[in-house]
């Protein structure tokens, strides 16, 4: 595996963290937020009879970090890659499997970075020496 395959891994761990900064992280405040405390506040309110002093759905909001998060952690991972592959080895690959369990709050853009991270570096075994 040549230094540009290496490098393309980079650049799309790079690429897949400024979305999950810029969209993903937005979105899911929005939506667990106003949606999900909403529909939490009159749920909690009918079942309770009023007596529920937090509505579950207000604490959805939280769900907003988790892509926050990744996408810090794969804009420093994509960094590392870029500028020494060697420093990546031990970071990238916990990386690219938390970007493949992303699927459970709807990351579909870092499962697929995630997946191509891991078959990229798992497809040639001259990719571990590089």
């Amino acid at each position: 595996m040549d230094e540009q395959q290496v490098r393309n891994v980079g650049i799309a761990q790079i690429i897949s963290g400024l979305i999950n900064l810029i969209i993903m992280s937005i979105a899911w405040f929005i939506f667990g937020t106003t949606v999900g405390g909403t529909v939490s506040a009159v749920f909690c309110a009918v079942i309770s009879l009023g007596a529920c002093p937090v509505p579950i759905g207000a604490l959805c909001g939280f769900v907003g970090i988790l892509p926050l998060v990744l996408g810090i952690l794969e804009i420093i991972s994509g960094a590392l890659i870029v500028s020494d592959a060697e420093r990546y080895r031990s970071f990238g690959r916990a990386i690219a499997i938390i970007e493949v369990l992303s699927i459970l709050y709807g990351g579909v853009c870092s499962v697929l970075v995630g997946a191509f991270v891991l078959m990229t570096l798992k497809a040639d075994p001259d990719a571990e020496d590089f």
